[in-house]
């Protein structure tokens, strides 16, 4: 036991009221309301979010304008928001658990538990405690607030199952994965490139309160048609909403699949703040089982799906389902 309490006061310094309680009879009378009351329900007022494991994992949290950044580095992944919000308003104490069982679950706090801060707007913690593993049937979760005496199973009320996987400490699991999520009014410019087919690339900038469509390759042929009304700012409410199937940023083939691969496209959008992105959309042709490339009528198949290398360092696997939307040819817009 004292071990147990040794490895639980280098995590979270609860001290030794563990070992007191355990020698007591188990007396509600103990309890005290603020060792229970784990809810924070005025979520609005949170600023940031800070969980730790004993891996060395940390996420952070921060509410930046009406989007949470990841890490300092990305956007959130806007349903894991959504669900740890949930969780912090929620969250309440199911039961108190038995002595017998309290040993056990100290132990398991003191390895695998993540420990949960919480500040509001102004930089003051509000919340801070630690959450374990599942009970037996899956419906309960063991949560214990920083300074207190006694671990408690806690739940969701309107939930069914356990709330332990809702504080994810993989970075990957939170990332928001949009390629593209850029409202149309404020677009300053796109191009997209074919490689093998020139003719059809096109850029479209933000002249004078108007979209203007034009080759993508100087001494390319202007249309001689008039531009259609409203087709550029049709297009362009494509960009709001680009997500991948997938991160692939660790794939072990990446450096050689992004210098090797030759890109079916290239996309590059710049908004009104001058942020640029380009992506690199490397396709992933259709294979038979011996590892050959599939060919229909002396063709190969259309991709269904390409590896798209950004700038800023991602690689995500994307669809061409979710991609086609913005595979224009120059002669559309007239």
């Amino acid at each position: 036991m004292k071990k147990i309490l040794i490895l639980l006061v280098a995590f979270i310094g609860i001290g030794g009221g563990t070992w007191w309680f355990l020698n007591q009879k188990n007396d509600s009378t103990t309890l005290t309301e603020a060792d229970k009351d784990f809810a924070y329900p005025n979520v609005e007022n949170i600023g940031r979010i800070f969980m730790a494991d004993r891996r060395n994992h940390t996420i952070k949290l921060d509410k930046v304008g009406n989007k949470w950044t990841l890490n300092d580095k990305y956007v959130a992944k806007e349903n894991a928001i959504k669900n740890i919000l949930e969780t912090i308003e929620k969250i309440r104490v199911r039961y108190v658990p038995s002595k017998n069982a309290t040993a056990n679950i100290v132990k398991d706090l003191s390895t695998d538990g993540v420990k949960v801060e919480i500040f509001d707007k102004s930089g003051q913690k509000v919340k801070c405690y630690y959450v374990g593993g599942t009970t037996n049937d899956n419906l309960g979760t063991h949560v214990i607030m920083e300074g207190a005496e006694l671990p408690y199973v806690c739940e969701i009320p309107t939930m069914q199952g356990e709330i332990r996987a809702r504080y994810m400490m993989n970075e990957a699991d939170w990332r928001d994965k949009s390629v593209f999520s850029e409202p149309q009014t404020n677009i300053q410019a796109v191009s997209v490139e074919y490689l093998d087919q020139k003719s059809k690339s096109f850029k479209i900038d933000l002249v004078n309160g108007n979209y203007v469509v034009n080759p993508f390759y100087d001494g390319f042929p202007k249309a001689s048609k008039v531009q259609k009304k409203n087709y550029a700012e049709s297009y362009l409410v494509g960009y709001e909403s680009i997500i991948a199937e997938g991160i692939e940023n660790q794939n072990p083939k990446r450096e050689i699949l992004a210098s090797t691969e030759k890109p079916f496209a290239i996309i590059s959008l710049t908004n009104k703040q001058g942020v640029t992105r380009v992506v690199r959309l490397l396709p992933i042709q259709p294979k038979n089982k011996d590892g050959e490339v599939l060919v229909q009528d002396g063709e190969t198949l259309q991709p269904d799906r390409y590896f798209a290398d950004c700038n800023n360092g991602d690689f995500f696997l994307v669809q061409d389902g979710v991609f086609r939307k913005l595979f224009w040819d120059y002669t559309a817009f007239f």
